[in-house]
């Protein structure tokens, strides 16, 4: 039996893109490629916004209730930032940096995230306090 089944795909980024998520009605993707987060429209396909953050930008996650994003960021010394960015403005701060190469962030609910990470040959799961 043969799948039939044929799939639209349409490139927003040809290339550099780390992270993505969706806004939380599907309405908007979050692309972070180098110190940019990327807003694309679904519907349209088009860019119709880009926020400087910072400089080497990872994973991006979407608040359930769609008010901002955690995005971390890679630091040239092997340690990592996480900000937030208000996804009404754009707006970045700086939500922590505890010297953790943190590679990825999921919001959990409003105060709540977990960060995986770790160095020298381990990774750890940690659980944190969003600003």
């Amino acid at each position: 039996m043969t799948d039939s089944t044929t799939f639209n795909l349409y490139t927003l980024i040809a290339s550099g893109a780390e992270g993505v998520a969706f806004s939380s009605d599907q309405s908007l993707i979050y692309a972070a490629k180098g110190g940019d987060i990327q807003v694309f429209d679904v519907a349209t396909h088009a860019l119709v916004e880009t926020w400087h953050v910072g400089k080497d930008l990872g994973s991006v996650s979407v608040a359930p209730d769609g008010s901002f994003l955690l995005v971390t960021e890679q630091q040239s010394n092997g340690t990592s930032k996480v900000y937030r960015v208000d996804t009404a403005t754009g707006a970045a701060v700086s939500a922590g940096d505890d010297g953790s190469p943190f590679l990825d962030a999921q919001i959990v609910d409003a105060h709540t995230a977990i960060l995986t990470g770790g160095g020298h040959g381990t990774h750890q799961v940690y659980i944190a306090g969003v600003p």
